[in-house]
């Protein structure tokens, strides 16, 4: 079942803990302004704060360096970059990382993420043998955090080699109502 937030609600899973890098039963939140028509308003939760592998101050100092040089200084609000860095994971030839570090603000965040926990999965993909291509099948978590039309929008403009399999029934309304 994805709900979706309505005017003026906080987007604050009560699921979250210290372990994802604050303390309290709420992470800090980011009100969320709901467009007409339903889907969640253009900016999900800025999660720069959050989900960010710990660096002891050399490693970041490094690690600014490092992300200065590929072009994603503060560029960490829906992926934990410092993990990547630390791991020591680089982008592929398509500039994409893995999902390995993505948060659950992502477009694509899916089950390959370690952030993908049971009571906020990721969504998963599929395909991608033989020349198919890849195929993203959104979860709960991720229509929470974007609109099918946002979904739609994100798959036209950055993966286009890719499909995006959204849920063929709605129930509810729009406004305030439920995918399932």
């Amino acid at each position: 079942m994805v709900t979706y937030l309505k005017d003026g609600e906080d987007f604050a899973p009560r699921h979250f803990s210290s372990a994802f890098g604050f303390t309290g039963s709420k992470p800090p939140v980011r009100r969320v302004r709901r467009a007409e028509g339903g889907s969640v308003g253009d900016e999900p939760p800025d999660m720069s704060g959050q989900y960010n592998t710990p660096l002891s101050p050399d490693e970041e100092a490094r690690f600014q360096a490092w992300a200065a040089s590929i072009g994603h200084a503060g560029d960490t609000r829906e992926y934990d970059l410092r993990g990547a860095f630390k791991s020591g994971v680089t982008a592929g030839a398509d500039g994409h990382f893995p999902d390995t570090y993505k948060k659950p603000n992502h477009p694509t965040f899916s089950s390959e993420s370690q952030y993908s926990v049971p009571e906020a999965p990721g969504g998963t993909w599929s395909g991608g043998q033989n020349g198919e291509p890849w195929k993203f099948t959104p979860s709960e978590q991720n229509l929470r955090m974007r609109s099918p039309a946002q979904l739609q929008r994100y798959f036209r403009e950055r993966e286009p080699a890719n499909q995006l399999d959204l849920p063929t029934s709605r129930v509810g309304s729009a406004r305030g109502g439920r995918i399932r």
